[in-house]
């Protein structure tokens, strides 16, 4: 969280010995947020709404808060994992481009069951997506589609080709709202890029994950 004291004490640390991090916002998406609360161990403490931040030396190797990194370093543990780790090949996430498994735009423009179609139509009133940004070459997410505006012209795009959808609509569970709808905007009508395909898949299966968990 970028306002948060102890994140800013945590990375001021990292930086001064030489540590190269990357840096997840879980406040602005929920299901990061949920995404995490897999990765923590199963107490009040680590709920990720009310303890930031959590340090990763790698998807397996979780140390903490700020307190628990500070305790890490002095110890000298932090040093000793960070020599261990050195020299393994660790996959970058989420991957600029992935190879897709398969070349035709058809076996990926439809991942859930009653996932595609306009907004509105039978049990698909409200949506929420992550665009491929065609101008930019990047991803972004949108939490609440009704406050962007512009955005409900994404269904237009889809109607007639240039969108396709994966994931699944929005439905309650346990009160709170699940997530997994994604649009991937293309200019040319029909025609996925083959390197955005590779993205699609790779939304896919973190979708995936993130229904199978709830």
């Amino acid at each position: 969280m970028p306002t948060c004291p102890h994140c800013i004490a945590a990375k001021d640390l990292l930086t001064r010995v030489g540590v190269n991090y990357s840096e997840v916002d879980v406040a602005a998406h929920s299901w990061r947020r949920r995404q995490l609360a897999t990765l923590l161990p199963s107490s009040p403490a680590s709920d990720p709404a009310m303890t930031m931040p959590q340090v990763f030396l790698s998807s397996s190797t979780h140390i903490g808060g700020n307190e628990e990194l500070r305790a890490f370093h002095d110890s000298g543990e932090l040093r000793r994992s960070l020599e261990e780790l050195k020299g393994a090949q660790t996959p970058e996430f989420p991957p600029p481009f992935l190879e897709p498994s398969k070349e035709e735009p058809s076996a990926v423009q439809t991942y859930a069951p009653g996932a595609s179609g306009p907004k509105g139509s039978g049990d698909l009133k409200d949506q929420l997506y992550c665009q491929v940004a065609l101008t930019t070459d990047s991803t972004f997410f949108v939490d609440d589609p009704s406050a962007v505006p512009g955005l409900e012209e994404n269904e237009d795009y889809v109607k007639f080709g240039y969108g396709y959808y994966i994931g699944a609509p929005w439905r309650q569970r346990g009160g709170r709202w699940l997530t997994g709808t994604v649009a991937v905007m293309e200019k040319e009508k029909g025609k996925l890029r083959k390197e955005h395909i590779g993205i699609v898949e790779l939304f896919r299966d973190l979708f995936e994950q993130d229904v199978s968990s709830l």
